[in-house]
């Protein structure tokens, strides 16, 4: 039985696209820069207060509705897993992180 995907097919492909700048913050060690570059874009790309409360801000939530929201955004925030989950299950994947760590080492 296959697992369920967070994602949208759209946003797989926009976080599949950032697979080879993964495997290079890996390497070099700059993972934390990697992910605030994906956060940023990836919630310019997909607004998560507009999708769960559309034409509310923040500061017009009630309790409930923060509490709602904040769980979600760190829910969202796991966006790194599904990174991980690709490089162990992808053998193109691991082939091109081989070939970084060759790269890196040469």
């Amino acid at each position: 039985m296959t697992g369920t995907r967070w994602t949208t097919p759209e946003q797989l492909d926009f976080l599949m696209a950032r697979r080879t700048d993964f495997l290079e913050a890996n390497v070099k060690k700059t993972r934390s820069d990697f992910y605030l570059d994906v956060f940023t874009d990836w919630f310019k790309r997909w607004p998560l207060l507009a999708s769960m409360f559309p034409g509310k801000a923040e500061t017009e939530l009630d309790a409930a509705e923060l509490e709602r929201y904040q769980k979600a955004l760190s829910d969202k925030k796991s966006v790194h897993f599904e990174f991980i989950w690709a490089l162990t299950t992808t053998k193109y994947i691991q082939f091109l992180a081989n070939q970084l760590m060759v790269s890196t080492l040469t």
